[in-house]
């Protein structure tokens, strides 16, 4: 049976309900949970799982609610769907598939992310051109930051490089 549970932060306030129910209702069936803002939300999906027999109400979407068929249609068209599909259903391992939506969650998706790709407006020459500017001047520093002053001491890595030579760790 499904129950609204208040979930309190460490001050002991109200922050947000969840709605707690074992698929099928049987003792032995998955934990469900979904989280709400407020109560009266909370107890109106709590009975929506009743009605559906403790299973996750028809045409809900975990998260986000209910979801028009119709409009589930035109989910499909969005940029960041299609690319993490078209991800997903290549042949290669799961290490890669998992890099490509990484990197494009943190590249890709802050821009084109709610775009329709069938869209000539939304991928262009002119939009495409000014995100890859924009990433162009976008700075991303990896490792420790050397000043300008001590670059000459920096010994080079990769192959055919000298061996770096044996220091004391400053900490």
């Amino acid at each position: 049976m499904a129950s609204v549970v208040p979930r309190k932060n460490k001050a002991g306030k109200i922050t947000s309900y969840q709605v707690k129910w074992r698929d099928g209702g049987s003792k032995t069936g998955d934990w469900q949970t979904e989280r709400f803002d407020d109560e009266p939300s909370a107890t109106v999906f709590k009975e929506a799982v009743a009605e559906a027999g403790q299973n996750w109400p028809p045409g809900w979407e975990k998260g986000r609610g209910y979801i028009d068929p119709a409009t589930a249609d035109e989910l499909r068209y969005r940029f960041d769907r299609w690319a993490v599909e078209s991800v997903k259903n290549r042949t290669a391992g799961e290490r890669y598939k998992k890099r490509r939506i990484r990197s494009m969650e943190m590249y890709l998706f802050p821009t084109f992310g709610n775009c329709d790709i069938r869209s000539t407006d939304h991928f262009s020459k002119a939009t495409i051109g000014a995100w890859i500017n924009k990433m162009m001047k976008t700075k991303v520093k990896r490792g420790p930051v050397v000043p300008e002053r001590d670059r000459s001491r920096v010994v080079p890595r990769g192959p055919g490089a000298p061996a770096a030579p044996a220091t004391k760790c400053p900490h």
